[in-house]
């Protein structure tokens, strides 16, 4: 397991987390987390040396978790600059404690995330071997 690329592709979390506090993001969450697994996905095919749903797991697990946990630290500030997701969590009944929700589903919505990526790491890996594999050899 290439354990430096996993953790340089999760740095990518923060980030998404940061700008999500900021509100620099909140039309185009979704597509910018898309745009990063299929970024990821490319990347972990061409630097990891086999096993590339693994690593792509791996990347997507922790970048998901490093973004919610940034987003849980200054959660005050990304209510403030996400009125969406602020009015969806009032819609939760008033005994559950915000935070400790977030926490809960953390690991399921990264899990998912992490799905994806591994997913298009094995396809970028597959079409790039196949590409390899079809390019007469230079002399």
């Amino acid at each position: 397991m290439n354990v430096r690329l996993v953790l340089a592709l999760s740095l990518l979390g923060v980030v998404m987390g940061a700008l999500g506090v900021f509100g620099v993001v909140p039309d185009w969450h979704l597509a910018i987390w898309l745009g990063i697994a299929l970024a990821s996905g490319v990347i972990v095919a061409r630097g990891a040396p086999g096993k590339f749903f693994l690593h792509g797991l791996a990347a997507g697990f922790v970048a998901m978790c490093l973004s919610t946990l940034v987003e849980l630290a200054f959660l005050p500030q990304y209510l403030a600059h996400n009125t969406h997701a602020a009015d969806t969590f009032q819609q939760l009944p008033s005994a559950w404690p915000l935070a400790l929700v977030i926490l809960i589903a953390m690991p399921f919505t990264s899990a998912l995330y992490a799905c994806v990526t591994g997913l298009v790491a094995t396809l970028a890996a597959r079409s790039l071997r196949r590409h390899e594999r079809t390019q007469p050899a230079t002399r």
